[in-house]
């Protein structure tokens, strides 16, 4: 009987299990967490559950070069009895204020253009799938919770097509009418940008000049690292035009995310224009209102 205890007093600890790699994720729409299903066996028994303690996962970390265009993975050791966990990507913005992205609830993820000048997280919960147990929220940032930024060579190549003011890129645009991918030239400046079509003997254009205004949106597709999308307000049929293309090129340093803050940089600056010579003119209109005896001439 001795014995018996001695055995059970010295019996070894559950070994950890790494929490990154092993996961199918079903979908569901009820919910920021999608619950993983383990597809190894556990390989620990289930003695004294009564007195263990809830689920949970150490070393929880994110490493990598956190980069847009690189994709990241978080990783940690389940413990204590954990099957799975739930994943959560969350964006942290300098204001205070976070939003949990849409569809983001795998260990990996591809940084885009959208996360620069954020904080990045994962908020992780480890499951015990047998018992129906949850245990404690983790979260950490990645990028060592510094910001999401562009590196040098990024940076230089931005800066370099904004003080240029213009620049052409061989991309595909999706033809809806025709339901496929053609090859294209998109030819981005200041204030517009257009669509060319590669064709033999010259170029034709398929887009015309296209203005630059607040209504113009570049968005970011979910589940590709080369598309990006246009849309901009048709005030003369009042409805939204989209514009997808894809990238050619697949250079880290010249990539999908470089092209997006590109578009949005020059969309914000002729916004900030108009915006500064609009109160120009009403600031001169009240001048002129303030400093004027006679009401204008109504004709």
């Amino acid at each position: 009987m001795r014995a018996n205890a001695v055995a059970r007093a010295t019996k070894p600890a559950r070994p950890r299990r790494r929490a990154d790699l092993c996961y199918n994720y079903p979908s569901s729409q009820h919910s920021h967490y999608q619950t993983p299903v383990l597809v190894e066996n556990p390989s620990f028994s289930k003695d004294n559950e009564d007195d263990d303690p809830l689920p949970g996962i150490d070393c929880l970390q994110i490493p990598g070069e956190a980069l847009p265009g690189c994709e990241l993975q978080a990783c940690g050791y389940l413990t204590k009895g954990a099957t799975s966990c739930n994943f959560q990507w969350v964006r942290h913005h300098p204001d205070g204020s976070f939003h949990y992205i849409n569809g983001e609830t795998k260990p990996k993820y591809l940084i885009t253009a959208d996360d620069v000048d954020a904080y990045l997280a994962i908020e992780v919960e480890p499951l015990d799938d047998q018992r129906n147990r949850k245990g404690e929220l983790e979260k950490v940032f990645a990028n060592k919770h510094h910001k999401i930024s562009f590196g040098p060579k990024m940076q230089y190549k931005i800066h370099k097509i904004l003080f240029e003011g213009e620049k052409s890129l061989r991309v595909f645009h999706f033809t809806r009418c025709l339901n496929k991918w053609q090859s294209a030239m998109l030819v981005i400046k200041r204030r517009s940008y257009r669509v060319e079509d590669l064709v033999f003997g010259g170029v034709s254009v398929i887009l015309p000049d296209q203005k630059f205004s607040l209504h113009t949106v570049v968005s970011i597709p979910s589940g590709s690292p080369l598309e990006f999308m246009i849309s901009d307000f048709d005030s003369s049929c009042g409805e939204v035009g989209d514009h997808l293309f894809k990238l050619m090129d697949t250079s880290i340093y010249w990539s999908r995310d470089v092209v997006v803050l590109i578009l949005r940089s020059f969309i914000q600056r002729v916004v900030q224009k108009s915006s500064s010579e609009g109160k120009g003119k009403l600031e001169e209109k009240e001048k002129t209102k303030d400093f004027s005896f006679f009401p204008e001439n109504p004709s």
